[in-house]
């Protein structure tokens, strides 16, 4: 009888060990896939915000252009831009019970800002006639290719927009996108 006790004894703690040693892992595997879930996420969030950052990078272009007296100058340049990317699992600012505003220049350092760079690049169109019903007579296009690069992790996000800058007949500068046109 008291064999039989102990072997009892030895088979529900084995069970109980097996049991909780299959909720850890359950446990571990679900928290594993959250944290990817939202690690893509964030980089979702991120390669739109590139997108968007390459679209700027065109507008600026078309405003480098209408400024520009000769626009054949106007060739190439590159901006870097602070974006504070949305964080979704934790913010470090307000890890450490330091609130958000004032923070110090070192959390900033540290991650809270991210440079983005963004650049166009402006090339005049040499045949137009695929174009000649968005392009009047004279008058001069440029295609326009905008790019975004915002560092994540430890790879690049990158992003790019090209679109068709034609000056109008009422000598404003206009964006068409190159995927309607070809």
């Amino acid at each position: 009888m008291k064999q039989e006790k102990r072997n009892q004894g030895f088979v529900a703690l084995s069970t109980a060990v097996m049991l909780c040693a299959v909720g850890l892992l359950l446990f571990a595997a679900l928290t594993a896939k959250s944290d990817f879930l939202l690690r893509n996420f964030h980089r979702g969030l991120l390669t739109r915000q590139a997108f968007w950052l390459s679209e700027s990078a065109v507008e600026r272009a078309r405003t480098a252009l209408a400024a520009a007296s000769d626009p054949a100058a106007v060739v190439q340049k590159t901006f870097t831009e602070p974006i504070a990317p949305l964080y979704i699992v934790s913010d470090p600012l307000t890890e450490n019970g330091e609130g958000q505003e004032n923070p110090s220049k070192e959390k900033i350092a540290s991650g809270r800002i991210i440079d983005a760079t963004c650049r166009y690049t402006v090339r005049p169109v040499k045949d137009l006639t695929p174009f000649r019903a968005y392009v009047p007579e004279g008058k001069a296009a440029y295609r326009i290719t905008g790019y975004a690069e915002i560092p994540y992790r430890n790879y690049l996000l990158t992003a790019s927009t090209e679109k068709l800058c034609v000056l109008g007949s009422d000598h404003q500068w206009r964006v068409l996108p190159l995927t309607i046109l070809e």
